[in-house]
């Protein structure tokens, strides 16, 4: 049994694995970062391991110069490269976020905005397209 602890290790050790130079700061100088440098560093954040742990799903936030969108990626534990699940449209200000793996592992849920309303959305991991769950609240019946 992987504890709490064993968990998020195993999410850093892969998360690590990623090529970070998409992630880096624009100069190579020795330097504290301006305010600028630092608008335009991506975020990595909210790894978590797959149910059968061979994988890690996380969130790459845009830099603030260029909106701060999050995404959804997932890489392997075992390393590779990392891939993009999500792309939102250029209207949403916000992105994918707030990502949990289906029990099974065979899905990824996640909440997006996508026209007037945020929603949960399914995204299969065998291949498709994410599809919003259209969630309704029945009233009391007497």
């Amino acid at each position: 049994m992987t504890t709490t602890c064993g968990v998020r290790r195993l999410c850093a050790v892969a998360l690590l694995a990623l090529p970070l130079t998409c992630f880096a700061l624009p100069s190579d100088d020795s330097h504290f970062p301006s305010s600028e440098e630092l608008r335009h560093i991506k975020a990595i954040g909210s790894p978590q391991l797959s149910p059968d742990g061979s994988q890690v799903l996380f969130t790459v936030t845009d830099a603030t110069a260029d909106g701060a969108k999050s995404h959804l990626w997932m890489v392997s534990v075992a390393g590779g490269t990392a891939r993009q699940l999500t792309y939102s449209p250029a209207a949403d200000k916000r992105g994918e976020h707030n990502a949990v793996w289906a029990p099974d592992g065979s899905a990824v849920y996640f909440l997006a905005k996508r026209g007037e309303v945020t929603q949960l959305f399914r995204l299969p991991l065998a291949g498709g397209e994410a599809m919003a769950y259209d969630l309704k609240v029945l009233p009391v019946v007497d």
